[in-house]
């Protein structure tokens, strides 16, 4: 116990969360500054989201009056682990990228009022496009038509509102996939800012297709080893439709419009988009 109440009270480990929609690029950049000097990259490790979100709702009707008392310390257990695990490897943060945690914001703020959170930013077109692949893969939740798709992005990023500026660091998917090299360098300003000093970016991940099926990458391997990036296409233009739009901007308009005004010049149109949302 007085083990435990040590590592909660040890302030020198400070949390990094990349959240955003699901298919937004969270994965991608939690692995680029997660295999860094001072970061432990616990990629998704989801925890803190199933001690805040799934397990109160799994034993919400659970006969036992030692329910609530078991979930709060499910809850500390995940801060803990998490802290424990960078303290041995001799780290200052940790790293957990899964995009979920986007849903338990508020619990995350409130438990780490330090924590710095990296909201990554993507288009509708490409996330809903990029669900409809994990869906066929096999991955239910993603959304069985494009309206569900489209309810998923929203749900997501209504919740960026709740991040303090403070907090606060923006990476538009878009963005870095038309730019690599400026939205990369703009990223690492950015982070370095909020205390990660002497950051390299790992570039090596730029270069792992971690989405649903086989595509290009930002990174591109050359036969040396080295890694140089490469402007990318962020959506599929040719499968987009107007009759995709047309299902979608009722339900993705309100939250579009709320994370463009939030997000000013970091929410960009995916490159060669025609719609005018």
């Amino acid at each position: 116990m007085e083990r435990r109440k040590k590592i909660l009270n040890d302030k020198k480990v400070v949390p990094i969360f990349v959240v955003g929609s699901p298919r937004s690029g969270t994965t991608l950049i939690g692995n680029v500054i997660g295999n860094t000097n001072s970061v432990c990259n616990m990629e998704e490790f989801s925890g803190f989201f199933f001690s805040y979100y799934i397990a109160p709702r799994e034993f919400y009707g659970v006969p036992s009056p030692y329910k609530k008392k078991y979930i709060r310390e499910l809850q500390e257990f995940s801060s803990v682990f998490a802290t424990s695990i960078t303290l041995k490897k001799n780290k200052q943060f940790f790293c957990d990228s899964t995009p979920w945690n986007m849903l338990i914001i508020n619990d995350l703020l409130y438990k780490y009022p330090n924590a710095i959170i990296i909201l990554v930013i993507r288009h509708f077109s490409g996330v809903i496009q990029s669900l409809e692949k994990s869906y066929h893969i096999g991955y239910k939740w993603a959304g069985a038509n494009w309206i569900e798709r489209a309810n998923l992005w929203s749900k997501f990023y209504s919740n960026a509102k709740f991040i303090p500026q403070k907090n606060r660091v923006i990476l538009s998917y878009d963005e870095l996939c038309s730019n690599p090299v400026v939205t990369l360098e703009r990223f690492k300003n950015d982070l370095i800012q909020k205390g990660l000093d002497q950051l390299e970016l790992n570039y090596n991940y730029l270069a792992v297709n971690n989405a649903s099926g086989k595509k290009i990458t930002i990174g591109n391997r050359t036969e040396d080893g080295s890694i140089y990036l490469q402007s990318i296409p962020s959506y599929n233009a040719e499968s987009w439709t107007g009759d995709i739009y047309d299902q979608i901007l009722p339900i993705v308009l309100d939250t579009h419009i709320k994370l463009r005004d939030l997000c000013s010049n970091n929410y960009i149109l995916p490159h060669g988009y025609q719609n005018e949302y």
